[in-house]
């Protein structure tokens, strides 16, 4: 730095310094090579002698567990040292940018005038100064800025883990909250890394589950139209079993009949066995009570699951059909009754009979309770509600109770009609044989209705057992088809492989046979050469392209051959091992693939055959069904609307469900973005709080900063200040002064030696105009090239270059020199070149010399 500062004196130019501003001098080396706990070096002429920097190696005491006094001072000292520094810098910074504006712009202003090089070229040198000395004050900013930064973070490690007393409670108890608060912050940010990376694995399982995907979706295809199937069998069954209804009324409207013609013929003996047949009709009815009470049960001790339910419920809608069918009969049993009333007088009989058909009611109102609330029951169990289908159970339980109890007081009066009945005097009986084929009829129908429900229980069973036979036989030949697919593909890598083989066994052929044919050809060119002269050569050639001798290359020719040889047989025989292989796996393979499809063929005809059985037997049944069997709309007009109840109440349910979710997800939404911004604002206010901390604390060092220099500046050291910049600005001062003058001595040589030399050329254009024409001629210079050169040397004057004076004003003397130099008559002209040779010299010695000042002044 003091070599750059006598540099600067010793320079051409240099503006006036400030004297305000000391100079100062940074050993940047040692401030980088620093630690914390060693200030930066800061020197300046008056306190060089003053200022003690430890070195590296010397030991700094500190305490056990924390930083003791005297580091912290020298640290916090270093710090203060390293801002005047910086403050110093940026105004020598400010100082170099003025003058490089005032060089810049003397420098272009001396740019437009032509005629003074040399104060351009100084100025141009003068502006690379300036900009070293900038660049140079900048790294000086840039390492003090970097030694403030490590200071500051010493300092305040060094504050931060010792106990003062200065920090505030407060300050403390919100650094601690703010900590806390990021630690909150940055679990829940982990929180929210580890859920995105779930929800990223979770993706990646879907994406894999893909395949799965697919297969279920066949599978549950497969069960949709099994499922369609059942659908249409069971639409058929309700179909069959309306028209089953209706036979069964027609049948029950002609027995009425015909009860209706005997009823007028009757007498006691008819009445008893009619009394009897009820009696029977009723324990009929009473088994069939205590058989659906253990089926109930059974369904309500923990049978959840719902093809069992399903059927249950089916059993159940039988027997409710069958009670309908019994509750039917009971219409024909009342008449029959009237009848009886009609016939007999006994009041009693009348009144008990009355009783009966008051039972009678009852039971076929709770008979059409029960069967609406089974229909209820088989509702709820399709859709999977396991409570109301228990509670229907409890309630379907209590009517039975409360029925079979009519039953029993019904049974009770019968009981006592018969018996008030069998101690009237027996009559004669007219129409026996009539009594006779009535229950012959009856017989049979009952026969024919029993056959009709095991038929439909038989066909039922058949059903399912042949879909589910079905269903295996599908699965089995699902699995034979992939088994041939895989061996179809097993088929075709064999192929391939085969084709691979082949085309090798055509390429090895292939080089084999060039191989041989080179071979043969060297041989027989070997064999056909005779002549000496041609062997020699070959030799000689074979010599130098292959420094072996013949004999050697032979045996290589011969190992070769035998390797060949070998290798040959190898592949041969590798290719034949191969080869059998591969046609024993495909022999094994084709007799698998017979066999396979052998069983294919069997199979395939087995299925035929039984489908078209099943056909058969579906197309006989189907006949039957459309013969005997009628639709029965105005009994499936109310299923469907309770269907078409149940689905709107479904899709209703549906869509409050999907707009409760909706609504939740849009509150879970809500609550997110409530919980961000209230993160993002407990985010601003930490780093408020951080902020107003390094503030308080920078604040804190400039106070420290302060009073230390109030303390450190003392009078004896402003003056000695005071006195070098006086100095320093005498010397500058004087520096400039001598500028000046040389710069003036210069320009007075400079004129004075262009006044010679434009002197010396109107001598020359005076002797020349003395000259002849016929002179010129003879020379070599003729009018228009007296015209033209000094036109073109105008030119080259005015080239805007930064050259120095002598190629501007050595431009005429040299072509005049030339003139002079071509003729040889007249004496004038050779003495003047000379002279302007010496001036030129000597012009040439005071630019080096000028130079040589310059440089040493820099």
């Amino acid at each position: 730095m003091e070599q750059n500062r006598a540099n600067d004196e010793n320079a051409p130019y240099a503006p006036p310094r400030d004297p305000r501003i000391r100079p100062i001098t940074l050993k940047v080396g040692a401030a980088k090579g620093q630690s914390h706990n060693e200030p930066s070096a800061l020197i300046s002429p008056a306190t060089t002698d003053q200022a003690t920097v430890p070195s590296k190696d010397q030991p700094v005491s500190e305490g056990p567990g924390t930083p003791s006094s005297e580091t912290f001072a020298r640290s916090f000292s270093g710090l203060a040292e390293n801002i005047i520094a910086l403050s110093q810098s940026a105004a020598e910074q400010a100082n170099l940018k003025k003058r490089l504006e005032a060089t810049e712009g003397s420098f272009t202003k001396t740019k437009k005038h032509f005629n003074f090089p040399s104060t351009i070229s100084y100025l141009q040198q003068l502006r690379r100064d300036d900009n070293d000395d900038l660049g140079r004050v900048e790294e000086k900013l840039r390492e003090n800025k970097l030694r403030r930064d490590e200071l500051e973070r010493s300092v305040g490690s060094l504050v931060s883990s010792s106990t003062s007393h200065r920090h505030d409670s407060e300050i403390e108890i919100k650094l601690r909250d703010a900590k806390t608060e990021a630690a909150s912050a940055k679990k829940s940010a982990l929180e929210a890394q580890l859920i995105a990376s779930n929800a990223h694995k979770e993706i990646e399982t879907l994406k894999g589950r893909k395949e799965t995907d697919k297969a279920l979706e066949e599978r549950l295809q497969y069960l949709q139209s099994r499922v369609d199937i059942l659908d249409t069998a069971t639409k058929a069954h309700s179909t069959f079993l309306s028209r089953h209804t209706k036979d069964i009324q027609e049948c029950r409207n002609q027995f009425a009949s015909t009860s209706e013609a005997l009823a007028r013929k009757t007498d006691v003996e008819t009445r008893e066995e009619r009394s009897s047949s009820l009696h029977e009709r009723i324990r009929d009815m009473e088994q069939n009570l205590t058989s659906i009470k253990s089926r109930l049960r059974s369904i309500s001790s923990g049978q959840d699951d719902q093809r069992y339910i399903k059927e249950e419920i089916h059993r159940l809608k039988t027997a409710g059909e069958a009670y309908k069918a019994a509750l039917e009969n009971i219409p024909k049993l009342e008449e029959q009754l009237s009848a009886l009333q009609n016939s007999s007088d006994t009041s009693s009989t009348i009144q008990k009979l009355d009783g009966v058909m008051d039972l009678t009611n009852h039971t076929r109102s709770q008979l059409d309770d029960i069967s609406k609330r089974l229909s209820s029951l088989e509702n709820a169990s399709w859709a999977n509600d396991s409570a109301t289908s228990r509670k229907e159970n409890d309630s379907v339980k209590e009517e039975i109770k409360t029925l079979s109890e009519a039953f029993k007081e019904l049974q009770s009066q019968v009981q006592q009609v018969g018996q008030a009945q069998g101690q009237q005097p027996a009559q004669t009986s007219t129409n026996d044989r009539d009594q006779i084929d009535l229950r012959i009829t009856v017989e049979q129908l009952s026969q024919q209705l029993s056959a009709l429900q095991n038929v439909l229980k038989a066909k039922d069973d058949l059903q399912f057992q042949e879909m589910e036979s079905l269903g295996k036989r599908l699965a089995e030949h699902t699995n034979v088809l992939e088994k041939l697919k895989a061996d179809q593909r097993v088929h075709e890598t064999v192929g391939e492989l085969s084709a691979s083989l082949q085309t090798l066994a055509r390429d090895i052929e292939k080089r084999q046979t060039i191989a041989d044919v080179g071979l043969r050809s060297l041989e027989e060119r070997y064999n056909n050469l005779s002549t000496e002269t041609l062997a020699k050569n070959i030799i000689t050639v074979i010599q130098e392209f292959y420094p072996l001798s013949l004999p050697a290359l032979m045996e290589q020719l011969g190992l070769l051959k035998t390797q060949m040889d070998q290798l040959k047989a190898s592949n041969t025989a590798m290719q034949q091992a191969q080869l059998e292989r591969m046609g024993q796996r495909l022999t094994a393979l084709e007799d698998h693939y017979e066999k396979n499809q052998g069983t294919l063929k069997m199979n395939n005809k087995q299925m035929t055959e039984k489908i078209a059985a099943l056909n058969y037997q579906q197309s006989a049944l189907w006949a039957h069904m459309q013969n005997e069997v009628q639709p029965n709309i105005r009994e499936m007009t109310p299923l469907r609307d309770q269907l078409q109840s149940l689905t709107s109440r479904l899709y209703e349910h549906t869509e409050k469900v999907q707009h409760d979710i909706t609504n939740r997800e849009m509150e879970r939404q809500s609550f997110l973005r409530d919980m961000q911004q209230e993160r993002d604002r407990l985010n601003d206010e930490i780093k408020s709080v951080d902020n107003s901390v390094k503030d308080l604390a920078e604040k804190i060092k400039g106070i420290d900063n302060k009073i230390r220099e109030t303390n450190g500046v003392t009078v004896t050291s402003l003056l000695g200040r005071i006195h070098e910049s006086e100095k320093a600005t005498t010397e500058e001062i004087k520096a400039l002064t001598r500028k000046f003058e040389e710069t003036a001595q210069l320009a007075k040589r400079d004129i004075s030696d262009a006044v010679g030399r434009l002197e010396a050329l109107e001598k020359v254009k005076e002797e020349l105009a003395s000259l002849p024409l016929d002179r010129l001629a003879e020379i070599g210079l003729g009018q228009p090239k007296m015209d033209t050169q000094p036109r073109d040397e105008h030119r080259k004057r005015r080239k805007p270059t930064a050259s120095s004076d002598e190629e501007q004003s050595s431009s005429i003397p040299t072509s005049v020199s030339e003139v002079h130099s071509s003729s040889k008559s007249s004496p004038s002209l050779e003495t003047d070149p000379s002279s302007a040779r010496k001036k030129k010299k000597r012009k040439k010695r005071q630019i080096e010399e000028g130079t040589v000042n310059s440089g040493n002044g820099r």
